[in-house]
């Protein structure tokens, strides 16, 4: 009986704190867009008829995210919609979200099959305090993801190995050596080939107009859910990955973000290839906030006759 009333005392505590939390101080609160992540990017344009993930941050007086704020989504401008999974068929115009443990809100926007403006104005429903995000939707001709994705496989079948420890079994015998593929660190896109029923998995949804990058979308379209998703920031006349973005959604936590960035790439002649030298990963708990890095400076590399 103790533990009951100890259960209650502690729910009626905290609904209490979260009234306090969402009502008394909200007056204080301010909407900042976050921007930081390509997919939010204002240099990256949308492609029409894909998504876009808009993302705000709620913050008190001090720049801290405050968890629980009640956030509005509306669509002023534009025929798109928002989606809460990939199997709902509502065509959302206006949608509510609490903000997630670090003061995140997150909604993916469908847009319609038309460049267009589209203006999405996100509010505080207890203030009214609220932002505009804009930003034109473009019609990409050259859609195709195979091509893109083949152009980097012919880099990589020609990398060959790089030194690292692994052990491989010649017939009976075991022998520990030092190699290992290139790709493996990150310098090259991991899959050789996609096959035809995978392609609905792949998806160009964004592009830079001013650098020629695009962005990639790779998601399970066998899943319900929206996350988790990978972007892969491509090159496209180079056939490299220089970045790759893996969202993953853990219940009130929010999103969390793991990024692996490829830089100092230089051409090597003689495997006709672009290779990356420098590799970097952060991980970051939201999408802003900077949890981890890790970096690595790829030195004494040495290539194996017959590549793979």
């Amino acid at each position: 009986m103790k533990k009951i009333i100890l259960v209650i005392g502690m729910l009626v505590f905290s609904q209490l704190c979260f009234s306090e939390l969402t009502q008394d101080t909200t007056h204080h609160f301010k909407l900042i867009k976050l921007t930081e992540d390509a997919i939010t990017d204002d240099s990256y344009k949308p492609i029409a008829g894909k998504e876009k993930l808009l993302a705000v941050k709620v913050v008190d007086e001090s720049g801290k995210g405050v968890f629980g704020a009640e956030v509005r989504f509306e669509i002023v401008a534009g025929g798109g919609y928002f989606i809460e999974s990939l199997t709902d068929d509502k065509k959302n115009k206006i949608i509510i979200r609490r903000a997630n443990l670090y003061g995140e809100c997150n909604i993916v926007y469908k847009l319609s099959e038309i460049p267009e403006r589209n203006t999405v104005k996100v509010s505080i429903t207890k203030t009214g305090e609220s932002i505009e995000i804009k930003f034109d939707s473009i019609i990409l001709e050259n859609k195709k993801i195979k091509n893109t994705f083949r152009k980097i496989n012919e880099n990589d079948s020609k990398i060959g190995e790089t030194e690292e420890n692994i052990q491989e079994t010649k017939g009976n015998q075991k022998k520990r050596h030092n190699k290992k593929k290139n790709y493996a660190k990150g310098m090259f896109f991991k899959l050789v080939d996609i096959p035809d029923e995978q392609l609905n998995d792949w998806d160009i949804i964004a592009y830079n107009q001013k650098s020629k990058v695009k962005v990639i979308r790779y998601r399970n379209q066998k899943q319900e859910t929206i996350f988790p998703m990978t972007y892969y920031i491509v090159d496209g006349n180079k056939g490299i990955v220089i970045r790759e973005e893996r969202y993953i959604q853990i219940g009130i936590v929010g999103l969390y973000k793991d990024v692996i960035e490829n830089s100092d790439w230089q051409f090597n002649s003689e495997k006709k290839a672009w290779i990356s030298n420098y590799n970097r990963r952060i991980f970051y708990k939201g999408l802003k906030d900077k949890q981890e890095e890790t970096s690595e400076k790829i030195i004494n590399r040495k290539f194996f006759k017959g590549g793979r």
